[in-house]
């Protein structure tokens, strides 16, 4: 049943991004590619999350959307871990980091660095997991 809403919810945000588009104004096109990222990541589809918010990502910096984009960094940090891409993952949580904290953004600081604890376990380092 799970992967049924999985696809209403991708059919829902594809019909979304269509009709966003069409206005000549893609104002929601950043949120809604971050969306299709995430069920693309419930379904397992990880090259299709990595596509997805690579180009929410895109769409963010270009608007300026720092949170939106830190947001989406840690993601993409998400995505690389489960491919195994442990120093690809961690690049995009410190880039995650280094928009959260300049902008004291303490809910997505503590996600980031228990993203980067997390990262710190799964290659041995449990003295620097604990630092995090």
């Amino acid at each position: 049943e799970e992967r049924n809403e999985l696809e209403d919810a991708s059919r829902w945000y594809t019909r979304a991004l269509a009709a966003d588009e069409a206005l000549n104004e893609a104002n929601e096109s950043p949120a809604i590619h971050h969306h299709i990222g995430t069920v693309c990541q419930l379904k397992g589809d990880l090259v299709g999350a990595e596509r997805a918010y690579q180009l929410a990502a895109e769409r963010q910096r270009a608007r300026g959307n720092q949170l939106g984009l830190a947001t989406t960094l840690n993601q993409l940090g998400i995505v690389a871990q489960k491919r195994g891409e442990l120093d690809l993952a961690e690049s995009y949580y410190s880039a995650s980091l280094a928009i959260k904290e300049p902008l004291n953004f303490r809910p997505g600081i503590a996600t980031t660095y228990h993203a980067l604890g997390t990262l710190a376990q799964l290659r041995g380092q449990l003295d620097v997991a604990k630092d995090w």
